[in-house]
This record gives C-alpha cells, sequence and structure tokens, in this order.
C-alpha cells in the first residue's frame, strides 16, 4: 500500500525539515509534483509558521510552451489556488533566464543559474528552497547513477535536507510516489497540470530509464519490488550520510591554516573512499562553488600522491582549477588556464642521445630496463629493473614500450584537429579529442596537453590520457623503454 498523501502525512515529513526556518521558497514549474507541493505548504503554512513564496524560472528554451508554463502558474497563483481554498493568493517571482537552447549541456547549464537565482534569492540564514521531487525521481536518479559509475554519495541521490553552495534545499515529498501526488491532486480538485512534452522522448536517457528501465525491473511484482529498491536506496543513503561526515571530519583534521594546501601525506594514507570526499569538500570550500571532481581526476591524484614526487606535478580539473601536488603539500592553483603560456612549439627529440627534455610545462624522461636482467641506471641516475615495469599506469604519466619498436627520433607536439590513434587494447582509430575529454581534459586544457608522435605521424601516447598499441612489450622484448611525463610549474609557488 502506498503512502498516503494528505495535509496530515505532509506535515509529519515537512515539520522536521523545516523547523526553524522563517521563509519557504517553493520552485514552482507547474507539474503535477510541484503544483501539490505549492498546494500543500500553502494550506499548512500557518500550523508550519512560515512565510511562503513560488519561484518560477522561465527558461525561454522551449517558445511557446515555456511562456505557456508561465502563464499557467501565475493564474494558478493569483487565481486558482485561492478560488479552491478561499484562501489569499500565493506570491509567485517569475525569473527569465536568458539560456542558448543549442548550448551543448543545457540542461547543466540550466542547473548552475537556477542555482545562482536561489543563492540570491535565500542568503539570509533563514530562508530554505523547497523542491518537489518524490519517490519516482529517487528510483530513476539511482539507475541514472549507476549507469555513469556514481559512488554512493551519487547513487543515494535525492536526500530530504540539503546544502548546496551555501543554499538549503529541502524535498518534503520523497517519501510519496507520483501516482499519490497525482490522485492528491484530483482529490484537491486540481486538474490541468503542466506536463513537459519532452518527457515522452526516450531519447533522452531519464526518459528510457523511467518509461523501459523500471518498468521492466517492476514488472514481475511492482509493489514489492518498487519497496524493496526504496528501502535499498535508503540503506545507500545510510552509508554514504556516514561516509560523507567522517569525511568531513577527516578534512578538518588535516586542514590547516592555509585552506587552498593540504599536507600530502595525509592526503595519500586516505582510504579512497575517503580521498574522493574529503578532496571534494577540499575544492568546494576553497571554491566557494560545490566542484565535483572527476573519477580521472581522483585516479591521477591517488597515483601522484602514492608516488611522492619530490618535483610538483600538476593535475587539471577544469579551466579554472589545478592541482599540484609534491612530497609535502596538494595545492590549489587558480585562474583561467588560457592565461598561462602558449603552446611550446613543435620539437624533435632523440630520445637516445638526450634521455631528459623540457616542452613547455612539460618534462620528459626516457630510460631503458633490461627485460628480466636486473636493473641498469636511468636518467635520474637510479636504478630500475623489469619488477618495476609500470605496465599499467592509471595515471596514464608512464608509459612503457618495446624499444627495439620505437624510432629513436620522436616529435613533441600540441593536439592538432583531426588527431587520431589506435589506443592499447583496441583495434580502430579514435579521436584524440574523444580520448582527452572521456579522461576529464577539457577546454583550453586539451590544446596545452601534449602527443609523441612517430616520423610516420602516428601519435604513441598521449601523457595523462592513453598510450597507443604501438611497439607492446611481448614475450620476445628484450629492452623495455619507459618514457614518464611531468608537468611543473616554475612560478608555481608565486600564483
Amino acid at each position: 500500500m502506498a503512502t498516503i498523501l494528505d495535509s496530515k502525512s505532509f506535515l509529519a515529513t515537512a515539520s522536521p525539515l523545516l523547523r526553524g526556518v522563517g521563509r519557504v521558497l517553493v520552485g514552482f514549474s507547474g507539474g503535477a509534483d510541484s503544483t501539490a507541493l505549492l498546494t500543500l505548504l500553502a494550506d499548512t503554512a500557518g500550523e508550519l509558521d512560515v512565510y511562503l513564496e513560488a519561484v518560477h524560472f522561465e527558461h525561454g528554451i522551449r517558445g511557446k510552451a515555456s511562456l505557456a508554463d508561465a502563464n499557467w502558474c501565475s493564474r494558478f497563483c493569483s487565481e486558482m489556488y485561492p478560488r479552491l481554498n478561499g484562501a489569499s493568493a500565493i506570491p509567485l517571482t517569475t525569473i527569465h533566464l536568458d539560456l542558448d537552447a543549442d548550448t551543448p549541456g543545457i540542461e547543466a547549464a540550466a542547473r548552475m543559474a537556477r542555482l545562482e537565482k536561489w543563492a540570491e534569492l535565500a542568503n539570509d540564514g533563514k530562508t530554505v528552497v523547497a523542491l518537489g521531487h518524490h519517490a519516482d525521481d529517487r528510483v530513476e536518479t539511482l539507475f541514472e547513477r549507476l549507469s555513469r559509475g556514481g559512488n554512493s554519495s551519487a547513487l543515494a541521490g535525492l536526500r530530504p535536507s540539503r546544502e548546496v553552495a551555501g543554499t538549503r534545499f529541502v524535498r518534503p515529498l520523497l517519501r510519496f510516489p507520483r501516482t499519490e501526488i497525482e490522485r492528491y491532486l484530483e482529490h484537491r480538485g486540481i486538474r490541468g497540470w503542466r506536463v513537459d512534452s519532452t518527457n515522452d522522448d526516450t531519447s533522452f536517457s531519464r526518459n528510457h530509464i523511467r518509461h523501459n528501465v523500471i518498468p521492466a525491473l517492476l514488472s514481475p511484482s511492482p509493489e514489492r519490488i518498487g519497496k524493496g529498491v526504496l528501502r535499498s536506496l535508503d540503506a545507500i543513503a545510510s552509508d554514504a550520510d556516514y561516509l560523507e561526515k567522517t569525511a568531513k571530519k577527516a578534512f578538518e583534521a588535516i586542514a590547516g591554516e592555509i585552506p587552498e594546501r593540504l599536507p600530502s601525506a595525509e592526503l595519500a594514507d586516505l582510504h579512497p573512499a575517503l580521498l574522493y570526499r574529503v578532496v571534494r569538500l577540499w575544492l568546494s570550500t576553497c571554491s566557494s562553488v560545490d566542484v565535483i571532481p572527476t573519477a580521472s581526476f581522483i585516479k591521477r591524484l591517488s597515483c601522484v600522491l602514492a608516488r611522492s614526487p619530490s618535483s610538483a606535478e600538476e593535475i587539471p580539473l577544469s579551466r579554472e582549477i589545478r592541482v599540484m601536488v609534491d612530497s609535502v603539500e596538494a595545492r590549489i592553483l587558480r585562474g583561467d588556464i588560457s592565461e598561462r603560456s602558449q603552446t611550446a612549439p613543435e620539437i624533435k627529440w632523440n630520445w637516445k642521445k638526450q634521455p631528459r627534455i623540457q616542452w613547455g610545462e612539460w618534462k620528459f624522461t626516457a630510460d631503458i630496463a633490461p627485460i628480466g636482467e636486473g636493473t641498469v641506471p636511468n636518467s635520474a641516475g637510479k636504478t630500475i629493473g623489469n619488477d618495476n615495469l609500470p605496465l599499467k599506469d592509471p595515471s596514464n604519466m608512464t608509459a612503457c614500450f618495446d624499444a627495439s619498436q620505437v624510432p629513436e627520433t620522436l616529435t613533441i607536439r600540441s593536439r592538432r584537429d583531426g588527431d587520431k590513434m589506435i589506443p592499447f587494447g583496441a583495434d580502430n582509430p579514435t579521436r584524440l579529442k574523444k580520448l582527452l575529454e572521456s579522461s576529464g581534459i577539457k577546454g583550453e586544457a586539451k590544446r596545452l596537453t601534449p602527443v609523441l608522435v612517430a616520423p610516420d605521424g602516428k601519435i604513441i601516447w598521449a601523457p595523462g590520457v592513453r598510450r597507443a598499441k604501438l611497439a607492446q612489450i611481448t614475450s620476445a622484448t628484450i629492452n623495455a623503454l619507459l618514457i614518464r611525463a611531468f608537468t611543473e610549474l616554475a612560478s608555481a609557488s608565486n600564483r
């Protein structure tokens, strides 16, 4: 039996979330969920002791349909709700966002625009934002984030209360399914709520999950399996909450007087589940916005921390944020990456005659290691042998080749439009741009990433991204060639 939605059950959920709150801003799209939330809050505002205001975002990306949504929301607040309840009109603010429908990642851009506006509206410490997400949204979010490889915090998804970039969001309807919300509206005599026509387009992943994946999962026993999924979500959320609180304590314990610098050794000692969350807290705290590090960024950071390099190595996260790591500390660097030095010119590198070379802010070393023949001196005067061959370096900052198959002279240059390579483990060429982006390297950082090219024009390696299929280590290999890449910023300490 689904949880019945009425004023009593709503108050039981909403009261703890709104205790001590003075003002509630309701995100009001005109859809069934936000209409039910606004109605319930308007009905119970006196008992909750809150001032209520509806906020509608008109994104300007669906033409007449978008304007029709805004008009319906206005009529509901000024005419429909007062007529149904014999009450005063609900205050409504309509915010027009100037978004371009053709912008790549328009959904993410719209979300960021809304977050900025919410931060402006709810900045007094006594205001919260109420959103109409429900139980079905929780399940859809679970499957969507499973497909993206999310951790428990991501899979837990929507929480009853969450602070994002200083704004507190509450979701009082998470216990209730969509069918119960629509039943409540019908019972109240509310009809004609807005329906986004794109919700039926299953070419969008979220809609495919809603219309195809979840019904197939639930079909043997919808109520039993549905309850089981929600119980699992509650368990995941509980685990995620514990990890997040533990990560917060760990961050507070290692953060010093300079928040943008953390000790490398203490970061390296963190369990992977805590490292991700501590780094997210660190980046978000220092940026005053919620910064979500990519999996590739965390993987590279973990590898550099484990290596404890004596000279600093740079790990780019975005156009604006990079992290420099050495054996002492990790520190955040800011500023538009395009303002840094221009791309270095193309150079030739004879790795046999010159085992160390610099290209812009990148340094390369080449070492020969006989397979199964002990150790030999490397370019730094130390020794390496076959036990140390990094055939699989997760950070992709070291590449290992059969030395006899690599031309003596390579070219080091920046990426060019149309560049392709056959990645190690693949049979067909892939656009280098795609490989860079899948590694979390975007924007101007792509332009500053070097590639090593053979005389025939084939790319053999893009540091931090992938190595090519060329010159693989086999049972016939006598000598291995280890090429390592490092990034250094001479002026890092002065920025």
